[in-house]
């Protein structure tokens, strides 16, 4: 029977090996040999309804593999060449990484020697191997057992990972937000690089479905407005079922005649051509939503707790921007804005309409109605 030293040596034999043939490329040629690392242990630590894929072709920002139990992503993982130091990386891997810290719940940052596990931006495992275990061209250095045994204990903790339920509302609100935020970049960055058409057509759909005549819509209103509004959606859907939701299954969670604007606008993000560059993005968002107890906003506001849950999701989406997008939650009562005081008797939101998010996407027939800018 194989085990993890075992398989360990034969990784770095397969990498000296490819990495000796002419013209191979110092990262995406080892793919192959860190999938079969990775699947492996995978395997012996889940079953075989774990997988490990790699995601070429899913955007620039996609880790380089995810994994998967029963087609729910739970972890990625993150390959560098041999010659990059992890600690020092620069330009479009330092920007790479630092989104990841930012946005990814759970990941692996490796060069093939030095290994470091991530929950968010904070390192629960590292591993470093003398560099010479991945020479080329030179006698290799042999890796030492506890270095191995280490490993071992990094990639059993990463794939016996199990993301728990929350267990409050303001926690979950709190990585929603940072779930859209990453949606948000991924639409970014996959609009400024040959984007796909069908990437295309959504963002002129989303224009004639959401904003108004003579208000500006760029890329970047896109993607903020998108991001914004597929989060919601999301979390509408979860609150319809206590099972999980896939990117197939969300649409279905909505009712298209109550929530039209919601229905239509996870029907084309999820739609495969679509979704394909903003995958991982996607992917953290569900793997948010499914951690999200069915019920768990239900004492949180006397009528609808996806409203009361707004002003805490855009405190961390982009607190910069809350007052200018005009969303905010207040009780009936006194609201208190600087050294402004205002009576108000919305209940249980109140929106400032001359420049804001709401405006832009409902438009003038909402303006005297409590609608949030995600209900269609």
């Amino acid at each position: 029977m194989c085990d993890f030293s075992s398989e360990y040596h034969r990784f770095l034999g397969e990498c000296e090996a490819v990495l000796a043939i002419p013209g191979a490329h110092a990262e995406t040629s080892l793919y192959g040999a860190y999938e079969q690392l990775l699947g492996w242990q995978s395997n012996e630590l889940r079953g075989a309804s774990s997988r490990v894929t790699q995601t070429v072709g899913l955007g620039n920002l996609t880790p380089d593999f995810v994994a998967t139990d029963n087609a729910a992503a739970y972890g990625w993982v993150e390959v560098k060449a041999a010659g990059k130091q992890l600690g020092s990386l620069t330009g479009r891997d330092k920007r790479q990484i630092q989104i990841y810290k930012e946005h990814l719940s759970w990941w692996i940052l490796t060069n093939g020697w030095h290994w470091i596990l991530y929950e968010g931006a904070v390192p629960v495992a590292e591993v470093m191997f003398d560099r010479g275990v991945l020479a080329v061209g030179r006698r290799r250095q042999t890796p030492r057992a506890t270095e191995i045994g280490k490993l071992d204990r990094l990639l059993s903790t990463f794939f016996a990972h199990q993301l728990p339920p929350f267990s409050n509302p303001a926690s979950a609100i709190e990585r929603l937000a940072v779930g859209a935020s990453a949606l948000k970049i991924a639409c970014e960055e996959a609009l400024s690089a040959n984007p796909p058409q069908a990437l295309i057509d959504v963002v002129e759909e989303f224009q004639g479905l959401v904003f108004q005549a003579g208000v500006r819509f760029g890329e970047a209103e896109f993607a903020d407005t998108y991001a914004q509004t597929a989060a919601f959606g999301l979390l509408l859907a979860k609150s319809s079922t206590s099972g999980q939701i896939t990117a197939a299954s969300a649409p279905s969670f909505i009712n298209a005649t109550a929530h039209p604007f919601l229905w239509r606008t996870l029907e084309i993000l999820f739609d495969r051509s679509v979704r394909e560059p903003l995958a991982w993005a996607i992917e953290e968002l569900l793997t948010t939503v499914n951690r999200i107890p069915q019920h768990l906003f239900a004492h949180t506001a006397r009528r609808d707790p996806l409203l009361y849950a707004y002003e805490w999701f855009f405190s961390k989406y982009d607190p910069s921007e809350r007052r200018r997008r005009g969303v905010y939650y207040t009780r009936r009562g006194r609201a208190i804005s600087g050294d402004r005081r205002s009576e108000t008797t919305s209940d249980p939101l109140r929106f400032d309409w001359t420049n804001g998010f709401a405006s832009s996407i409902l438009g003038p027939r909402y303006r005297h109605r409590d609608v949030p800018p995600w209900i269609g």
